[in-house]
C-alpha cells in the first residue's frame, strides 16, 4: 500500500460516515453509530498504527514550526495527519449531531 491509496482510502471512508450523518434522521441510532464511533475508531487504529511505524525514522518534531514542517515532509506522516484530522472532525461532527 502506498501513502496515495491510504490516503484515498481513508478519506472515503471518512465520506461515508459524513453521509451516514446527513442520514441521521432516518437512521438515528446507526447513524451514531457509524460516525460516532466505527469510523472513528478505525481511522484512529490506521493513525496509530502510522505513527508507530514511521514517526521514529522522521526528522523534525513539535518544538518549533520549521520543525513541524520538517516533520511533514514524509509522505506517511503527513498521511497520518490527515487520518487524525478525519477522525477528529468525524467524531465532533457526530457529536454536534446528537446534540441537536
Amino acid at each position: 500500500m502506498t501513502p496515495d491509496s491510504l490516503f484515498q482510502i481513508t478519506s472515503t471512508t471518512a465520506m461515508a460516515g459524513w453521509i451516514s450523518l446527513l442520514c441521521s434522521p432516518l437512521i438515528p441510532i446507526w447513524s451514531a453509530r457509524i460516525a460516532g464511533i466505527i469510523i472513528p475508531l478505525i481511522l484512529s487504529i490506521t493513525y496509530s498504527g502510522l505513527i508507530l511505524a514511521f514517526f521514529h525514522e522522521a526528522d523534525g518534531g513539535f518544538d518549533s514550526l520549521e520543525a513541524v514542517m520538517t516533520l511533514f515532509t514524509s509522505p506517511w506522516l503527513v498521511v497520518a495527519g490527515w487520518i487524525h484530522y478525519l477522525a477528529f472532525d468525524l467524531f465532533i461532527g457526530a457529536w454536534i449531531s446528537k446534540q441537536y
